[in-house]
This record gives C-alpha cells, sequence and structure tokens, in this order.
C-alpha cells in the first residue's frame, strides 16, 4: 500500500523509517518497523510504500468472531520519524479507522459429468465446475489448475487461465470438454459409461483468487475432494 506525504516547506525532509501496526475487532494483525530512508521532496508529494500484505489466513482466523457479519472495523496506527534540521529525529504518530469486508473463501465443486457422444473409439464428455462465492463482494478467479481422476486413473487434467468472474454471493460455471479413448482405458472405461451406477472421482489442483481489494493480495489455494456424481447422457 502506498501512502503520499506532503511536505508543504521550501526545502527536503528526510523520512528516516516508521512503525506501523494493524488491528481487526481489536485481534492484532500486523506490527513491524521500516527503516529504509525515504527524501520527501520540497513543495511536493512523495510516496511512502507501506508493506502490508494480508493474506486470507490471517483474515478467517480473526474473522471467527465475526462469521455472520460482512464487514469488520479495522485499525492502522503509524509513527512516521522524521529527520530535520537542528531538531533531528522528530516523530510524527497517524492513526487510521475504517472497515473491511469479511473474507469467506469461494468454494468448488463437481457440478455435472455429462457424456455427449460414444462411438466405436471413444467418448466424448464435459466436466462442468462449479464455483460459489459466499462474499458480499465480486472475486475473480485468475487461474485454475486441475486433475479429475475417476478409480484411480487421470480422465482430464490441465489448466484455466481465462478468468473466472464469479459475483457477490453468487455463482460461476466452468465447462471443460474432453475426450477419452477405449483403447487407451479398455473395456472397463466403456461398461463404467453406459452401466447405471453413479460414477466415483477425486478432484485436486489449486485455484488462485483475487478479491479486487486494497492491502489483501491474490491468493493460491489448494483443493482436493472425492466424491459420487451421476453421468448425464
Amino acid at each position: 500500500t502506498d501512502l503520499m506525504i506532503h511536505n508543504p516547506n521550501p526545502i527536503g525532509i528526510t523520512l528516516a523509517g516508521f512503525s506501523y501496526s494493524m488491528e481487526i475487532e481489536g485481534t492484532p494483525i500486523i506490527a513491524g518497523d521500516q527503516s529504509e530512508g525515504v527524501a520527501i521532496e520540497p513543495f511536493g508529494d512523495s510516496p511512502v510504500r507501506l508493506p502490508v500484505d494480508i493474506g486470507f489466513a490471517d483474515l478467517i482466523d480473526t474473522y471467527q468472531v465475526a462469521r455472520d457479519k460482512d464487514e469488520v472495523g479495522y485499525r492502522i496506527d503509524l509513527a512516521f520519524r522524521f529527520e530535520l534540521p537542528v531538531l533531528g529525529i522528530v516523530s510524527i504518530p497517524i492513526s487510521h479507522d475504517g472497515v473491511l469486508p469479511v473474507l469467506r473463501v469461494p468454494t468448488l465443486k463437481v457440478a455435472r459429468l455429462s457424456m455427449d457422444s460414444i462411438k466405436l473409439s471413444g467418448a466424448d464428455l464435459q466436466l462442468t465446475l462449479q464455483v460459489s462465492n459466499p462474499n458480499a463482494f465480486a472475486a475473480t478467479l485468475p487461474a485454475l489448475d486441475y486433475r479429475f481422476d475417476v478409480q484411480g486413473q487421470s480422465w482430464v487434467s490441465g489448466a484455466i487461465v481465462d478468468p473466472i468472474s464469479v459475483p457477490a454471493k453468487g455463482q460461476g460455471e466452468v465447462t471443460i470438454p474432453f475426450s477419452l479413448s477405449f483403447l487407451s482405458f479398455g473395456r472397463t472405461l466403456r461398461d463404467l459409461l453406459l452401466g447405471d451406477d453413479a460414477i466415483n472421482y477425486q478432484l485436486a489442483g489449486s485455484v488462485t483468487v483475487d478479491l479486487d481489494l486494497d492491502l489483501i493480495s491474490p491468493r493460491v489455494i489448494p483443493f482436493g475432494f472425492e466424491g459420487d456424481i451421476p453421468l448425464v447422457r
């Protein structure tokens, strides 16, 4: 996060360093001290980088006390140390209060497995994944890596690099078309596709979640689960 410091004086000054801390709903989250000097130009504004990077885990742990809320209060305390002529090092405290949205991790599940066609050589199928966003703001998934296994065999794997947009407290779907060869998988695959039993699967991978919020950087979240799903013909 960048802060702008305005210097109304005709001479430049030096920011010798600063300390910072942040709390959410009264619970400390981060704290630190920056000792790298920054030159502040006269009669102008100079940016100062505040190294605040909050992860999902930090916020989710803190928000257990606010799980029924859509936002919580936060406070940032800063103490800037300026090196001034004659006076030497002078510390100036600054505080800021605000609100942050409560973060909940989007969930992923297999919505449908459907067969488009079957022929002597193999079958064409579609795997549909559903993303649910429980947050009160939209979320973007810039990347998704996946592996879909059935009975210990990999049916389809790959990566989706087109961003997936999911509305606030809404859902989005991703459809993955793929083909299976009977020559590679044998008669067992054909019997499975033509049978009436639900198909037991394992889905694993990772998804990048970007909430497009200040102070919160994108995070890569691994996932892995299994279940049974009927084959839609």
